[in-house]
């Protein structure tokens, strides 16, 4: 993609007209969408807050709230990965899985980085609940004992607490589920220092898992979104 001026990306959320808006508006204007929102319904929840994350944090040259071009770029192409990872018809279980299994690799990528002894253990128990969903009770006990301050560690508590919440069946469960998958991953992007690439990281693992691979933006289609965005 091209586009290059006038898009300069927002940090946060930002309502139609207000002339900011941050990458998942722009992906929300795209879809069509009758409330734009930063949780567009094409996209999944924990790749919208892995994308918001990158939208907030990446630009360290910021003007104000504003990125530059050139990070703005870089923000909107990774929200563009996410596109229809949303809408593929899987089922709550099968979506929690994911977000596990993700949670689980991130925090791989940065379990070197701990002397934290038990930190294989609680990884290795998140995997195990992907293979095997089940409801454990004990579950609990095990991953809140492994609180750290080291943010590896960290990142493999909140892939565990990430299956442990995806036990229960309910709609604030499977929030919660994605929220704690989204800490794994900030976590694990704090450590590594490498955010931008634990961010694809994860898309790339949604897309194995589920042999979705988002369609290539059209440039065309881009312009007119922001073109209605600051109108």
């Amino acid at each position: 993609m091209t586009i290059t001026n006038p898009l300069r990306l927002a940090v946060g959320s930002h309502e139609a007209g207000s002339g900011k808006f941050c990458a998942m508006n722009v992906i929300s204007w795209e879809n069509g969408d009758t409330i734009i929102t930063d949780f567009p319904e094409c996209s999944d929840g924990l790749l919208t807050h892995i994308t918001q994350r990158i939208n907030d944090q990446i630009c360290t040259h910021r003007d104000g709230d504003l990125l530059c071009p050139e990070c703005s770029l870089i923000v909107l192409k990774l929200s563009h990965r996410t596109v229809g990872t949303g809408t593929l018809g899987l089922t709550d279980t099968e979506r929690r899985v994911i977000w596990v299994r993700i949670a689980a690799d991130q925090a791989r990528q940065v379990q070197h980085l701990t002397i934290n002894p038990h930190v294989e253990d609680v990884i290795a128990a998140a995997e195990n609940w992907a293979d095997n969903p089940t409801d454990d009770p004990a579950f609990a006990a095990r991953v809140l004992c492994y609180c750290s301050s080291n943010d590896a560690a960290l990142a493999a508590q909140f892939a565990a607490r990430a299956a442990w919440i995806s036990t229960a069946s309910s709609a604030s469960a499977a929030s919660s589920a994605s929220s704690a998958a989204s800490s794994s991953s900030a976590y694990a992007a704090e450590a590594s220092g490498d955010s931008l690439s634990l961010a694809n990281r994860a898309i790339d693992l949604f897309e194995q898992l589920t042999s979705h691979v988002a369609p290539a933006p059209d440039e065309a289609v881009t312009r007119k979104a922001l073109e209605k965005m600051f109108t």
